[in-house]
């Protein structure tokens, strides 16, 4: 019983802690990172999943999501939030500047279509080029047209490591030794 009574107790602080913020739209950059533009093309990107799909996609941007860990905080923002409304068709992007973080968070509707793995990998390619550069603005938008892109039907190439070919060098090392042998 003691320990159920201390988790509860944290459950209520760690959710009394995390106030969230109103949403202001689609673009919500509150870490005040993004450029005019690129806040203006996502918002057409995220308007257009909108009109055309009914799927609604936030981007948050937070200078950070504590005493919440990320992920923790995107799970919690979304359910707030109600992104995806009933349909539960709804995608959230959430960059925690302190912590180095980007979460991206589908509904229940969308994880068919967006599988954690596919959802690593436009953070990957399209996102972690220009977070490492501190360029913000450029990997979210790059990340929200793949997403919008994937979401419109169309297929997103997953880059190969470049570590892959190493068993063809150990094949071709094993057979010279056997031929020479």
């Amino acid at each position: 019983w003691p320990s159920i009574i201390v988790l509860f107790f944290f459950f209520l602080a760690s959710n009394v802690w995390a106030a969230f913020p109103a949403p202001q739209g689609f673009v919500n950059d509150f870490a005040n990172v993004l450029d005019q533009r690129s806040r203006a093309e996502m918002q057409v990107i995220s308007d257009q999943l909108k009109r055309e799909q009914g799927i609604e996609l936030a981007i948050v941007t937070l200078s950070s999501t504590a005493p919440l860990d990320p992920k923790e905080y995107t799970t919690a923002l979304f359910n707030e939030w109600g992104i995806g409304g009933p349909e539960d068709s709804g995608l959230l992007m959430l960059l925690a500047v302190a912590e180095g973080a980007i979460e991206v968070e589908p509904g229940y509707g969308l994880e068919g279509v967006l599988p954690d793995g596919l959802i690593g990998a436009v953070i990957d390619q399209e996102g972690m080029p220009h977070f490492t550069n501190r360029n913000y603005s450029a990997g979210l938008v790059a990340m929200a047209r793949a997403y919008a892109s994937i979401l419109a039907g169309e297929e997103f190439e997953i880059a190969e490591d470049k570590q892959d070919s190493g068993w063809i060098s150990s094949f071709l090392i094993f057979m010279l030794i056997v031929i020479l042998l």
